[in-house]
């Protein structure tokens, strides 16, 4: 009997625990999401997470296809902590988004400003690949998810597998791309 109550009683605690690290989501970056914006969720609902001031949104075209740049501003912050890019069809859908404030971090603690070292010692890298602006450095617990870093002495080409050996391990992490 006393076993069986002192395993519920670690159950419960290690749910305590659980739940406390994820009980504000606001600025968590997890699989499919930054804080409570998610990956294909209709435009619209941004307007309930944001007050209006820190919304700025621009509708562009693109070979027949419409499309949003949202930019968040996080109270407190003059610049954007997050970008938004929608593909609309019927409805506008988050398509993509880029964390630039540090305030989003990973359960581990990862974000904008963390170094290579620490992303490493937290996560699984799966990939390391030259981008448009920078090298994205995929790790395995939070797919289709980038951790963007400039190394200046790497000419990294759009596609260009990277040996992460490669990048120095204080190389801070410049911004996040989630699609």
């Amino acid at each position: 009997m006393n076993k069986v109550i002192l395993f519920f009683a670690a159950l419960l605690f290690c749910f305590n625990l659980s739940a406390q690290k994820y009980s504000d989501s606001t600025f968590v970056i997890g699989e499919g999401h930054v804080g409570k914006v998610l990956i294909n969720m209709d435009e619209k609902k941004l307007s309930s997470l944001y007050e209006p001031s820190q919304i700025k949104a621009d509708k562009k075209s693109a070979e027949g296809d419409e499309y949003a740049v949202i930019n968040i501003t996080l109270p407190g912050e003059s610049k954007t902590g997050i970008e938004i890019e929608t593909m609309c069809m019927d409805i506008c859908l988050v398509s993509r988004i880029t964390v630039y404030s540090p305030k989003y971090k990973t359960v581990k603690g990862i974000s904008v400003g963390s170094n290579v070292s620490d992303l490493k010692k937290s996560y699984t890298i799966s990939s390391v690949i030259g981008g448009e602006k920078g090298i994205m450095i995929y790790i395995e617990e939070i797919p289709q998810t980038a951790f963007v870093v400039d190394v200046p002495k790497i000419k990294a080409s759009a596609g260009k597998t990277i040996n992460i050996a490669e990048i120095p391990d204080l190389t801070k992490i410049q911004w996040v791309y989630m699609y």
